[in-house]
């Protein structure tokens, strides 16, 4: 048996555990939301010719729940996106997308278990476009995109399953270690396109944190990975060293810089000549990030290089940079922007290669009519080059307007810890500016 299904069965026996540790003690707090919003694009499909114009109406409906004990926390978030376009021509691009994200800590007394799954089955063409703009602050970013564009493949399903589990030890009051385990699937049950393999990813870390004081943390991580795709039978053999360092600067803005080597061992199968390929590369990886947060503006400022699983059948390097801003106007209007700018480079050249450069800009507007009712609307463009294919090039602008119901927050609800951050139980930085009123972001179907 792969030692990667022994992986999967483990990380599900670890979030058992955790929830049967936390279900005895939990309060939850139930938050729904609904959306309804129309958006026009001038190319929906992200093609390199002209397109007509696509109407898309989306229902958006969420329903989060959120759990705080004397040791643990708890998130739990159904959600489902059913649009429908105007034109029968955009009839294949309808899809019913179904999310079901899940995360839970549980707090011992010098350890500290936490697991995460994270199940999505949506359209391609939302699912490999990455977002300029963040789904939950209170989250966290989303993980980059494991795609490659839309090119040629608008009407696909992709369905991805994230599990997380991590085990930290206190080793002493500034000092704890963490295990991390975690898998990546990924597959295309109506696969049309022949651009697209289905794929999975599992990694193992072990990363050491060390809070020097009250102001700066250090972090070494080591970690080993498995990467392997059903097209080429790619299977690729990751390792990797990094090392982390976290500032607040002042109140109000805090720095992060991480920087390591990654080394990785290509075995795969040319699908052009059918001869298997034996190969290696070494890569440097950084990421630095600098934000704000205040009461009324929210700044957010990041770079880096990783290497990530595509649907490509390869491991693809990654350079991006992200500009976000966040501004309370009034108390009942905000306004968000975001800008993202990537390159996406395939280590290993062949077919199937979706090199590329790609940005989006968003904008979007928020005016609370009253504590439960909302009017959003927003601008949005994204931009395509496929270098691999010729440089062809595709461009999309859409305006979108819509209408949202949000349920009252709880006044003692916190926002969940984001996976994999530090334990409560560890001594704190110091903390920025509480916002006025909990942080939500327009519902962007």
């Amino acid at each position: 048996m792969r030692w990667n299904s022994w992986l999967a069965r483990g990380l599900v026996g670890g979030c058992g555990m955790a929830w049967l540790g936390f279900a005895a003690q939990a309060a939850w707090d139930v938050l729904p939301q609904v959306g309804l919003t129309t958006e026009v694009d001038d190319n929906a499909r992200l093609l390199p010719d002209d397109q007509p114009s696509s109407t898309r109406t989306a229902v958006d409906a969420r329903l989060r729940l959120r759990a705080f004990g004397t040791r643990g926390e708890a998130y739990i978030e159904p959600r489902i996106v059913a649009d429908a376009y105007a034109d029968d021509r955009d009839s294949s691009l309808e899809n019913d997308d179904v999310f079901l994200l899940t995360r839970a800590a549980y707090d011992l007394r010098n350890t500290t278990l936490e697991f995460q799954s994270d199940f999505r089955s949506e359209s391609v063409l939302r699912a490999e476009l990455d977002p300029a703009l963040p789904d939950d602050p209170a989250l966290g970013p989303p993980p980059v995109d494991i795609g490659s564009g839309t090119l040629l493949a608008v009407s696909d399903v992709r369905r991805r399953l994230d599990l997380g589990f991590n085990v930290q030890f206190g080793l002493s009051e500034r000092t704890n270690v963490r295990l991390e385990t975690s898998r990546i699937d990924v597959g295309y049950p109506d696969r049309t396109s022949t651009g697209l393999t289905p794929f999975d990813n599992n990694t193992f870390a072990v990363v050491l944190n060390r809070l020097v004081d009250q102001r700066n943390t250090v972090s070494a991580t080591a970690y080993a990975s498995r990467f392997h795709a059903q097209r080429n039978d790619n299977d690729t053999d990751a390792f990797g060293v990094r090392g982390a360092f976290q500032r607040p600067l002042t109140q109000t803005w805090s720095l992060a810089f991480n920087a390591g080597v990654a080394r990785t061992d290509f075995n795969f199968v040319d699908t052009t000549t059918g001869a298997r390929v034996v190969n290696a590369d070494t890569s440097f990886t950084f990421g630095i990030s600098l934000d704000k947060r205040s009461a009324l503006t929210d700044w957010s400022l990041s770079a880096g290089r990783g290497i990530n699983p595509n649907n490509n059948g390869f491991l693809s390097g990654r350079d991006d940079v992200r500009l976000q801003v966040r501004h309370q106007f009034r108390p009942r209007f905000s306004a968000s922007a975001g800008v993202r700018v990537s390159q996406i480079d395939t280590q290993v050249r062949g077919p199937g290669d979706r090199t590329r450069n790609y940005s989006r800009a968003s904008l979007e507007v928020e005016w609370e009519m009253t504590p439960r009712w909302l009017i959003t609307a927003g601008l949005d463009r994204v931009d395509e080059e496929f270098l691999s294919l010729s440089g062809a090039t595709a461009t999309s602008n859409s305006v979108l307007v819509g209408i949202r119901y949000r349920g009252l927050e709880q006044p003692t609800a916190q926002p969940t810890r984001r996976f994999g951050q530090q334990a409560p139980a560890q001594p704190q930085q110091a903390q920025p500016v509480p916002r006025q009123r909990p942080p939500e972001q327009p519902l962007r179907p």
